[in-house]
């Protein structure tokens, strides 16, 4: 459901004044709320615009994420705007940003006094703006927010209601509302140069700074862009250099508005400190560099501010940390202004980092250095823009004389290329590739060409591209992996075909290393070797097929006539002991046809038909012991390890024993069917089936179990055996 927050703006003119309920509906950001605002007067057409910005991009643009969330919260709990400076408060103490004058504005005079103007002040001011002090002296003038009448003729720009107001209250010239505010600042904010002259002359403090915020009046015009009142101030001696708490400057908050025109008329009085700090760390330039407002870094460039300055220091308050801990809404993962440790950025970082393109250009033009001395932590604006998809400003880097090829000086030691390639960005490698650079650099700290990084971080369109222009597919990372063993891994049939056809060498470290069979046979067919084992375990690609039953990856392996059809693992595992463990009968019968031998043993003296009867796989055992291959080859020896045939096992049974002692009838009947040895004794354990002093046999211990079918078969074939 929406929620409508109903303001009343009372407009306040020399002359008289009068309400006007001719409306407006604004959306406020993402919040679902919609603030009805009076249209008349800059009041109105001021938080129109705020409204509309938080929609945009928050309150102002270096605080959007931290103040549209506090906003947000301000509305939805039904604070604002009456409470909403609160939040402004603790916003402004922690944010380590410019003091918003703005938001000063709208929270404080904005909010309060022509909200309650009509409540309690009508009078007074339509009474200053007639002359008439006797209505004045009489009616009440304050609010018991400390909100006067004066700050409602600032705030208007009704210079002789405020003479007036003077002259009839001198008190009120500095009074300051709950709000911080003092009406000089109301009307330097508001704009109103004639009011800002005049309750200077009439002994206004100047440099009056905003009871929490710390901010003067020429803080309050410079950012809501107001070059004449900024003008007026400066003539009247107002300190240009003027620092917040955080250090924040005049000079910064034009820069973070983009009010090229204050910067301007900042400078041309002289003595602007065009390098000053906010926190410790940002110029004016870096913030304007920062938000892309080319004018601004125009300005600032043209009235000598160094774009060589980097961040270097870095203040972390307590109160920040608050806010991100108790405001709802926000990301601490999110960055927020001044929150992250200082990294030696310039202003051309900054820019290029955040797709600035012509306030680039105007630095590059400015004289700043394309390399920016590789001072933030050891990458130049070339790998920011690299990493951050930046193609246009990385072609206007690049064309500025940007250092291409240049390796970071941090760890990675890697170029612009190959942090490109390793994040997809198509439309920056192929402009660093426009420009010459090297396809095939490696990065310091692995050896991976960006072809390497490309294939491992899964971007098979930028592969492509890097083939396309050259890249060599046979280049390895310092730990081996190639770009053809990086695809066939994560079995990328595409990337595969193209690396293949680019010229990348099929090596069975490729073929071993993929799980899809096509991608195999792919690689064998263009030349891997089959009969490549492993150098760790000795496995080959027959061993890989039969661990996934794949049958028609095994019979074109073997119709290569190139393989050890017996080939052993460390474990001394055969192809087919290997398809017998993991219930594979197509792949068995493959490898038998083919000749494998069926009664090899693994070094744990197990083979293929003991492991096959373990897991009860009547299939394998079937094909294990079946007479029908083509062509005709041997079969599994039933008896095998049974007496007197018996050899060391890791299962210490004839396959018969072991059949019956596991439960498994249907592998029982099979291996009757072919002929096992059924007469086999077994020495009694303690409380043994038979209950006597002899052995038992395979009837008495399948009756133990209760296994009637397996009793069945032997029964069937005479197996009920006793000791003589």
């Amino acid at each position: 459901m929406m929620v409508v927050v109903a303001l009343f703006w009372l407009a306040v003119v020399c002359g008289g004044a009068k309400n006007e309920e001719v409306t407006q509906e604004v959306l406020v950001g993402s919040t679902g709320l919609s603030v009805r605002i009076s249209t008349p007067g800059e009041g109105g057409a001021s938080l129109v615009r705020w409204a509309r910005e938080i929609g945009e991009r928050g309150a102002t643009a270096g605080e959007a994420s931290m103040r549209e969330a506090a906003v947000n919260g301000a509305v939805a709990s039904g604070a604002w705007p009456e409470m909403a400076w609160h939040e402004y408060q603790r916003i402004a103490a922690g944010s380590g940003n410019v003091d918003s004058a703005a938001l000063l504005l709208h929270y404080g005079v904005g909010a309060t006094v022509e909200e309650h103007a009509s409540k309690g002040l009508e009078d007074a001011v339509s009474a200053a703006a007639r002359g008439d002090a006797a209505r004045v002296l009489r009616g009440s003038a304050v609010l018991p927010d400390g909100t006067s009448a004066l700050h409602a003729a600032a705030l208007s720009g009704c210079v002789a209601c405020a003479v007036f107001l003077v002259e009839a209250m001198p008190e009120l010239l500095e009074r300051e509302g709950s709000h911080g505010l003092r009406p000089l600042h109301a009307a330097a904010a508001a704009g109103h140069e004639g009011v800002v002259k005049a309750l200077v002359d009439l002994g206004a403090d100047q440099d009056a700074r905003h009871a929490f915020a710390n901010t003067t009046a020429l803080h309050m015009a410079a950012e809501n862009g107001h070059a004449k009142v900024v003008q007026v101030l400066l003539e009247k001696k107002a300190d240009a250099n003027a620092r917040t708490s955080l250090g924040g400057t005049p000079l910064h908050a034009a820069a973070q508005r983009d009010r090229a025109a204050v910067i301007r008329a900042l400078a041309k009085r002289g003595g602007v400190d065009l390098n000053a700090l906010l926190n410790g760390d940002s110029t004016a330039l870096y913030l304007a560099a920062q938000e892309g407002f080319a004018s601004s870094v125009e300005a600032l460039l043209s009235a000598g501010a160094d774009p060589e300055l980097a961040v270097t220091t870095t203040t972390t308050t307590t109160a920040a940390r608050e806010v991100v801990a108790t405001t709802k809404g926000i990301d601490p993962n999110a960055f927020l202004p001044n929150l992250e440790a200082a990294n030696g950025a310039r202003p051309l970082h900054a820019a290029a980092e955040n797709g600035r393109v012509a306030a680039v250009e105007k630095l590059l033009a400015g004289g700043a250095d394309p390399d920016a001395g590789f001072s933030m932590l050891g990458v130049s604006p070339l790998h920011l823009a690299a990493q951050y998809d930046r193609p246009e400003v990385a072609a206007r880097l690049v064309g500025a004389g940007a250092s291409l090829d240049a390796p970071s000086r941090n760890a990675d030691g890697a170029t612009a290329l190959y942090y490109a390639a390793g994040a997809g960005f198509a439309r920056v490698v192929n402009a660093l590739l426009d420009a010459g650079a090297d396809v095939d650099a490696r990065q310091r700290r692995s050896g991976a060409t960006p072809l390497v990084y490309a294939c491992v971080a899964g971007h098979d369109e930028v592969a492509a591209t890097l083939l396309r222009r050259g890249a060599d597919p046979n280049l390895a990372a310092d730990d081996g992996a190639t770009p053809l063993a990086v695809a066939a891994t994560t079995n990328r049939h595409g990337l595969v075909g193209a690396l293949l056809d680019a010229g990348a060498r099929p090596t069975a470290e490729a073929m071993l290393a993929t799980t899809d069979g096509a991608i195999a046979l792919d690689l064998i067919e263009r030349g891997a070797d089959p009969a490549a084992a492993a150098t760790s375990g000795g496995t080959t690609i027959l061993h890989a097929a039969a661990s996934r039953d794949d049958a028609a990856l095994a019979k074109m392996i073997v119709s290569t006539r190139r393989v050890d059809l017996d080939a052993r693992t460390a474990n001394g595992m055969t192809p087919l002991y290997v398809a017998a463990a993991a219930s594979s009968p197509a792949v068995a019968a493959v490898l038998l046809d083919a000749g494998a031998d069926p009664d090899a043993a693994a070094n744990d003296g197990d083979t293929a038909l003991l492991a096959a009867i373990a897991r009860g796989d009547v299939g394998v055992v079937r094909a294990l012991l079946s007479k029908e291959t083509e062509p005709p080859g041997r079969t599994a020896d039933p008896d095998l390890g049974a007496p007197p045939h018996a050899r060391p096992s890791s299962l210490h049974q004839s396959p018969i024993l072991l059949a019956v002692v596991r439960g498994h009838s249907r592998v029982v009947e099979a291996l009757l069917r072919a002929g096992a040895n059924c007469a086999v004794l077994v020495q009694k354990t303690k409380g043994g089936a038979g209950g006597g002093a002899g052995p038992d046999n395979l009837v008495d211990i399948a009756r133990s179990r209760r296994d009637h079918d397996t009793m069945q078969h032997l029964l069937r074939y005479d197996c009920d055996v006793r000791a003589s």
